[in-house]
């Protein structure tokens, strides 16, 4: 009998130390990230992603969100392209809604995003995030399903 119990509890700890071990690893904290590294957390998000150059070489992102195509670009970037900081944003063309009285309704109703009228007209909605102090890239899927439902918000 007390060897029917001891088995069985030899079992249940296996059980429980199994159980326990087979929870899924969590992502890895980074501090810098690639347009590489945030292209592949996009593109497993779910989002369309391109890669493009602006003209003096810098590389970008060309995401596809809400029927919009937004530019996900990287500052605080090394010689190596490891980057401190992403900023996602879209343009909005030259409209008569378009003023500064919109632009800081909108900065005063959201949270993180922010809107600007550029020189030509254009409405500018953007929200950038410093992620030196460490992110995992689940995080950058959130900051962009993020990012989408402020879009979705802005254009009903």
């Amino acid at each position: 009998m007390r060897t029917l119990t001891a088995v069985n509890i030899c079992l249940y700890f296996l059980l429980t130390v199994t159980s326990a071990s087979a929870e899924p690893a969590q992502s890895p904290i980074v501090k810098t990230v690639t347009a590489e590294q945030v292209s592949a957390a996009l593109k497993e998000a779910g989002y369309k992603v391109e890669f493009d150059k602006y003209s003096d070489g810098d590389t970008y992102l060309r995401v596809e969100m809400v029927n919009w195509y937004v530019i996900v670009d990287f500052a605080g970037c090394t010689p190596q392209h490891n980057c401190g900081g992403v900023r996602f944003y879209t343009l909005f063309p030259k409209n008569a809604a378009y003023n500064l009285d919109l632009a800081n309704t909108i900065n005063n109703v959201k949270f993180a995003t922010k809107a600007s009228i550029d020189a030509e007209g254009n409405l500018m909605i953007q929200l950038a995030s410093y992620i030196g102090g460490g992110v995992t890239l689940e995080n950058i899927k959130q900051i962009a399903n993020f990012f989408q439902g402020e879009l979705k918000s802005l254009t009903k």
